[in-house]
């Protein structure tokens, strides 16, 4: 939606098809990286977006990092996806930056990979996406976010687009975009600076979205449940007729 560098992976979910000859309504669902306007533009784009509330999905650490500015008239929520601490080297913030910056040897041998990987068996089970479901239920107009937009957020946007019955393929194609809205870095200057390729290679992993990642928090979801509709149902509370609330609010015919 928005093609700016300021707001990179800032994406309206409306107009996605839903069953029954439905579609998401625009300007109600919005699923972004954090929220730093710079400019005036900025700040206009953000103020016709019409926000009721923020849902911060970062932590303390990363929230100190790069704090939200908010719109006129828009409340903030901070819900953090994971534990304060647990995962210390993908998170972005620049503590976790000086903290991979300083691995050495066998320390930081997959490491931050295998943090990332981790956190997708952990990712679902988290209470702090009650927090968007509970707005939701007052039909309020959303942005939610982690840093970037992709991992926390694109889990969160999974499941709402799973709850208006979205197939799962489809659901996985929206996921993976945010590999076109924030392309590749470019991390050359790590192989100047002595580090391996494998460890390079990890970087890059980490800052993109992936089909593995995907699949493995389904995993873990379908290990401890034994289908989507019992976790959906048992995790968040989330039943037909609140799908159907829902639906009344963020909605519309295709």
């Amino acid at each position: 939606m928005a093609d700016n560098v300021t707001f990179q992976n800032f994406r309206d979910m409306g107009g996605l098809p839903c069953p029954d000859g439905q579609k998401i309504r625009r300007w109600k669902l919005f699923r972004t990286p954090c929220i730093v306007p710079k400019t005036p533009g900025d700040w206009e784009f953000l103020e016709n977006c019409g926000l009721d509330v923020i849902i911060d999905l970062r932590d303390r650490e990363e929230v100190r990092y790069k704090p939200d500015r908010l719109p006129k008239g828009c409340d903030y929520i901070n819900a953090p996806v994971f534990e304060e601490g647990k995962y210390k080297y993908i998170l972005v913030s620049r503590k976790a930056k000086l903290r991979v910056a300083t691995l050495f040897g066998t320390k930081r041998q997959r490491l931050v990979k295998q943090e990332k990987l981790e956190s997708y068996r952990d990712m679902p089970f988290s209470n702090a996406y009650q927090q968007i479901f509970r707005c939701m239920d007052q039909g309020k107009t959303i942005a939610f976010h982690c840093s970037e937009g992709k991992d926390r957020t694109g889990f969160a946007a999974a499941l709402i687009e799973l709850a208006f019955g979205r197939e799962q393929d489809d659901i996985l194609n929206q996921y993976l975009l945010s590999n076109k809205y924030r392309p590749r870095k470019d991390r050359s200057y790590m192989r100047k600076l002595g580090y391996s390729e494998d460890f390079v290679d990890d970087i890059a992993y980490c800052e993109e979205t992936h089909e593995e990642l995907f699949l493995m928090a389904k995993s873990a979801i379908l290990a401890r449940y034994g289908s989507l509709g019992e976790y959906m149902r048992e995790e968040f509370d989330i039943t037909p007729e609140r799908v159907e609330r829902w639906k009344t609010f963020y909605l519309e015919k295709a």
